[in-house]
């Protein structure tokens, strides 16, 4: 051989050895920046996972809301102007006149054939006897021309406070 074979042969080895060195470093650099992202990936997952299973998000109550719903039913709440707005009904059927509570704040009354002014004057006689009788509870009464087929022809407005 020759010095030009053996130069030939010197650049190749040399040529070699830099292209081994520099595939090891692009395996280097591969392996790194796949090998971060997937951990980051991979906590996020894992983390997500792990709030699903903790969070609660079941339809059912738990079984003391049950009770008390329970209770709630069986014993609704009762207003105490339920009995005063039950004796005034009867009251008013005993003297001939067709009434019953439009709301629990609203007496529709129908006339009987007074005038304005007779209606107006026992309007507020009713409320003081409502109020001397311990309802605690503001009302309007309403007197109407008819109450059949719902209320029709309203005549007065007496309001009770």
């Amino acid at each position: 051989m020759n010095n030009k074979d053996k130069e030939i042969q010197e650049l190749k080895d040399k040529l070699s050895q830099l292209e081994g060195s520099s595939s090891s470093d692009n395996k280097k650099e591969e392996d790194k920046k796949p090998g971060f992202l997937s951990k980051i990936i991979s906590i996020v997952l894992f983390m997500a996972v792990i709030g699903w299973f903790l969070s609660d998000d079941s339809d059912s109550s738990s079984s003391t809301e049950d009770v008390t719903a329970e209770q709630q039913k069986t014993t609704p709440l009762e207003d105490p102007n339920d009995k005063y707005r039950a004796q005034l009904i009867a009251s008013l059927a005993e003297q001939g006149f067709q009434a019953y509570w439009g709301q629990d704040n609203s007496l529709w009354i129908e006339n009987l054939g007074a005038s304005e002014s007779e209606l107006e004057r026992y309007g507020y006689k009713l409320c003081d006897v409502t109020r001397s009788s311990g309802w605690k509870q503001s009302y309007i009464i309403t007197f109407w021309q008819s109450l059949r087929n719902g209320p029709n022809g309203q005549i007065l407005k007496v309001n009770c406070f």
